[in-house]
């Protein structure tokens, strides 16, 4: 597929943060932008977020993805996709997994059949997938890269259901939707215009700078790591992560434009961290009310058990 130069670009889920990234791209590079969010108040509060560019981005209410037919009128006349939408709740513990799994996959096949449907000169689909669908847990410090997909977590939630690790349920919903996506295109590849790219960007850390300025809310577990409440969690070795949303959102929009980027499975990702490393920024930036937790601490000295391999970045 040629790259995509110009026209109007579906963003899903374009009120959540790594969403926000991505709308902002595409109308500095002279696209439109017509937004899916669940209420008007979401969407308002995105036109108001975007008013600088009030003639290039439009919102069109989408209330469940999961629901047939959620995006026929969505889909139409457009030339790009890019999907974000997708269930995530730190409260999953004792939910079904096919809460998280189900909406997920349904509105990732949803949408290019409702493009199919609807007559689109769709060209391209980005799915914003995760770090999660591709690597799974380990003893053993590795690289890990694109080919693989999270196997363990999927098992884990047909062997547990109910009982199975709350951010399972999420990384399995993650790994069952993006291959539903590389299924549907595999299928119906002969009938379609378009290609798909799955961008993989792992645990987005600090919310801090993004488009909506106001917006600066850490994931729950930075305040208890730096507040001293799980001192375990401190020296953890855990997955890379994106030091803020720019850069994912960006690479979305330069990836999703490039004709080489049709068919492929990025990682994107700006390096691994231990919680410890967290602590210590967190500290220097706020010294009266953020212990320093380890002071001994040397991050060149760290053990990280996974490194992405970002050759396609």
């Amino acid at each position: 597929i040629p790259a995509v130069s110009s026209g109007k670009v579906m963003v899903t889920g374009a009120s959540g943060f790594i969403a926000s990234w991505i709308v902002q791209g595409f109308p500095e590079h002279g696209f439109s932008v017509r937004g899916t969010v669940r209420t008007h108040a979401k969407g308002a509060q995105l036109l108001e977020t975007f008013k600088k560019h009030k003639e290039q981005v439009r919102y069109v209410i989408v209330e469940d993805i999961a629901k047939e037919g959620a995006f026929d009128e969505a889909v139409k006349d457009v030339d790009m996709i890019v999907h974000t939408a997708s269930p995530f709740t730190m409260r999953a513990q004792d939910a079904d997994p096919d809460e998280l799994s189900v909406p997920a996959v349904r509105g990732t096949t949803g949408i290019p059949l409702a493009a199919a449907h609807s007559g689109t000169a769709l060209k391209r689909v980005v799915l914003t997938s995760s770090a999660t669908a591709v690597m799974g847990h380990g003893t053993e410090p590795r690289i890990t890269d694109e080919p693989l997909w999270n196997e363990e977590a999927v098992r884990e939630v047909r062997e547990k259901g109910r009982g199975t690790h709350a951010m399972n349920k999420y990384r399995a919903s993650k790994t069952l939707a993006e291959r539903a996506a590389w299924a549907f295109h595999e299928e119906h590849k002969a009938d379609l215009a378009w290609d798909p790219v799955a961008l993989n960007p792992p645990l987005v850390v600090i919310r801090g700078g993004g488009p909506r300025e106001a917006e600066r809310v850490p994931v729950p577990l930075l305040p208890k790591c730096c507040a001293g409440e799980d001192e375990s969690r401190r020296s953890r070795c855990r997955r890379d992560f994106v030091g803020g949303c720019a850069r994912c959102g960006r690479s979305a929009c330069m990836y999703s434009l490039k004709s080489e980027a049709g068919g492929e499975r990025i990682l994107v990702s700006a390096g691994p961290f231990v919680w410890q490393d967290l602590v210590s920024v967190a500290h220097i930036l706020n010294e009266t009310r953020i212990a320093a937790g380890n002071e001994v601490y040397d991050p060149f000295q760290a053990r990280h058990l996974v490194r992405c391999n970002t050759n396609k970045e």
